[in-house]
């Protein structure tokens, strides 16, 4: 009877862990984490965040120096850009240009460095979070430790 108590209670636990962090980069997939800003963003501090867009998921080929970005389309997500003109040193450090309206003056960059990523230049209303502060922004402002804990078993 105490094994069948022991398991109910850490299978709830197992399933939290697995879903709060993120495991995408062992499928050598790196996936972001967008948040929308009521205001323009100040040195990338946002002070009144109006929600968490939709993830977005870096596919990285090392081998052809070349990055997919696949946004959610519906209910599944599909490749939107591909960009060939990128510096690839390791899944966590790599940056991309892509250029607006075919012109080397309009260039922006972006990438990742030691896991983080940045654009360059920054949004202005767009900026980047963990999956754990993406998570608490989903599940609302007034969210609980337990109704946060619920919501991420749930979803």
């Amino acid at each position: 009877m105490k094994k069948i108590i022991l398991i109910i209670i850490l299978i709830p636990i197992l399933i939290l862990f697995l879903k709060i962090f993120d495991w995408a980069f062992l499928t050598k997939d790196i996936t972001v984490y967008p948040v929308k800003c009521e205001k323009k963003l100040v040195e990338n501090f946002c002070s009144e965040p109006d929600g968490p867009l939709d993830i977005i998921i870096f596919r990285i080929s090392r081998t052809e120096k070349e990055i997919s970005r696949w946004e959610k389309a519906s209910s599944t997500y599909t490749a939107v850009s591909l960009y060939k003109n990128c510096m690839i040193t390791s899944y966590f450090n790599w940056s991309c240009e892509k250029f607006k309206e075919k012109s080397v003056d309009s260039k922006e960059s972006f990438g990742l460095n030691e896991g983080k990523y940045w654009e360059d230049p920054p949004g202005k209303y767009i900026y980047y979070v963990s999956k754990q502060e993406w998570l608490k922004l989903r599940c609302g402002s007034n969210c609980s430790l337990s109704e946060y804990l619920l919501f991420v078993l749930l979803n």
